[in-house]
């Protein structure tokens, strides 16, 4: 008797993506062949779609796939969950296609014990890099954002956990894998332990392991422990994602964020000083209510100062049930995005540029893409080596959009 098939598709975050993956794990342990979003599969009788709210696209683009799903799969039932089902349940109810919504409490009931220590819940990750997700929560108030909000405290996996589930994903042929949290650097405050102390578990392993990359890390929560580790580490990739969301301090005291201008750039400086190769990304919020042109002004004059590799710009979007919300809405918001985006694919560039000529490790995506260990997309001529291993790269070439390289016949450490 043929199993029945779900599909599973996540929109937004990375959040949401690894919270796919689990519950991917979750229906193939209860007898369900998992189908593949990208082919039409007319024996699709369920569709499990995690949702973001982060931002107002972030909210369309949940409510597109939902739509998507539900003309591709007429008579398949849809089930929602995740951050934008959380807020916006009544309209998600309505859509076309859609029979459940499955709440925040609920959903961490079903997928809060599923991991990936055994092979067959690894075999349900489709994607080419792991977005292991190790914690949850957030105990923040930033005056823009419901996330936190909706997710409640911080909670972590036991550092046990996450150490067996790398070993089994690395022995199934995975060469990267992401770790992935709401707030990543508050990782084991609910268990007395730190993100820094897990990283030495993982530099310390002696078994073989896959390389591993940290997601979002907030200023507060880069100590130079954690610096230190990363510096040292074959093991961590030197890119480090850190949030400013503005370069004007007055805008960040309206945000909540807990750090001046002044401090974010020493932090980048020490991070710099300790890994002199190290990708830090960014991202910044245009057009809050107060931000006016003489702050958007100063954001632009920091962040030109700033040895950033890429930058994420987001208009800002107003979260319902946030302070920031309350306040009238800025007037010209789009055309600051646009500098922003346009001076990030600048320093991009400068980034990539200085890279020219030096060999990194990289995991394969795809025959004729690799990422570097810090975090250079890297096109390459087709390449037979397994998709998801790491091997040699290096770069000849950078442009404005894209960045060219050799392939090394050779694989990637084994370590």
């Amino acid at each position: 008797m043929a199993l029945p098939k779900a599909l599973v598709a996540a929109a937004g975050c990375k959040l949401s993506q690894a919270e796919a993956d689990l519950w991917k794990a979750w229906y193939r342990s209860n007898g369900y062949e998992l189908a593949d979003e990208e082919t039409l599969d007319s024996e699709v009788s369920l569709c499990l779609v995690t949702t973001c709210t982060v931002t107002e696209p972030a909210d369309r683009s949940s409510v597109s796939l939902i739509r998507r799903l539900h003309r591709k799969y007429p008579n398949a039932e849809i089930k929602v969950t995740g951050c934008g089902a959380e807020t916006n349940p009544k309209k998600i109810s309505t859509l076309p296609g859609v029979t459940e919504i499955i709440p925040y409490g609920r959903k961490q009931d079903i997928i809060g014990g599923v991991d990936f220590k055994e092979g067959d819940s690894v075999a349900a990750i489709s994607r080419n890099r792991v977005f292991l997700r190790i914690g949850d929560g957030c105990d923040r108030r930033c005056s823009y954002c419901i996330v936190s909000r909706i997710r409640g405290p911080v909670s972590s996996k036991p550092a046990n956990d996450v150490l067996n589930e790398l070993r089994v994903l690395y022995e199934k042929g995975f060469g990267e894998v992401v770790l992935v949290a709401l707030n990543l650097g508050l990782w084991g405050a609910d268990r007395g332990e730190s993100l820094a102390g897990l990283l030495e578990r993982i530099e310390a392993e002696k078994s073989t392991f896959p390389r591993v990359r940290l997601t979002s890390l907030e200023p507060d929560t880069i100590d130079d422990r954690i610096i230190e580790v990363v510096a040292r580490s074959r093991r961590i990739c030197p890119h480090l994602h850190i949030p400013l969301q503005s370069g004007d301090d007055g805008i960040l005291r309206t945000m909540n964020r807990p750090y001046t201008t002044s401090e974010f750039a020493r932090l980048v400086e020490k991070v710099l000083a300790g890994i002199p190769d190290a990708s830090i990304g960014t991202d910044i919020i245009t057009s809050t209510p107060s931000e006016d042109e003489a702050s958007f002004a100063r954001t632009l004059d920091f962040v030109r100062s700033m040895p950033f590799s890429y930058l994420h710009a987001f208009t800002y979007s107003a979260r319902p049930g946030t302070p920031m919300a309350l306040q009238r809405r800025n007037s010209n918001p789009r055309e600051r995005t646009k500098i922003l985006r346009e001076l990030g694919a600048q320093k991009s560039l400068e980034f990539r540029s200085g890279f020219i000529g030096s060999r990194r490790e990289a995991v394969v995506l795809s025959r004729t893409r690799v990422l570097t260990d810090n975090y250079v997309d890297v096109h390459i001529s087709p390449t037979d080596l397994p998709v998801r291993s790491l091997a040699m790269v290096t770069i000849t070439d950078a442009a404005e959009k894209e960045t060219r390289g050799r392939l090394d016949t050779t694989m990637g450490r084994k370590t």
